[in-house]
């Protein structure tokens, strides 16, 4: 377990599944950094991995790095479920313009 452990990571498309798979491993203290708070980070002029890295542990040690909102499990799948939804209404209604006219 890693219950001493801090991470900081970049808010993310894959944010989810990195958080989840930390917590799995004994994370406990797990920051996704807000975008907003990376822009520091954005306008340097010097930019590679190494250092935006090494900048968000900076941040983070300081608490000063603003976290992200990650949803719950169950508020993730009900997001997906509208988003589904809604993309079904679209084209539906783009079906039945195509019958009419």
């Amino acid at each position: 377990m890693n219950e001493d452990g801090r991470v900081a990571f970049e808010s993310a498309i894959m944010a989810y599944p990195i958080s989840r798979a930390l917590k799995i491993h004994g994370y406990n203290d797990i920051t996704v950094a807000h975008p907003k708070t990376l822009r520091c980070i954005m306008k340097s002029k010097k930019k590679n991995d190494k250092v935006d890295t090494l900048k968000i542990a900076k941040l983070h040690m300081a608490g000063m790095l603003r976290e992200s909102h990650l949803l719950g499990r169950n508020q993730q799948v009900s997001r997906e479920l509208l988003v589904e939804r809604v993309k079904l209404c679209v084209e539906t209604g783009r079906l039945k313009s195509s019958l009419i006219c």
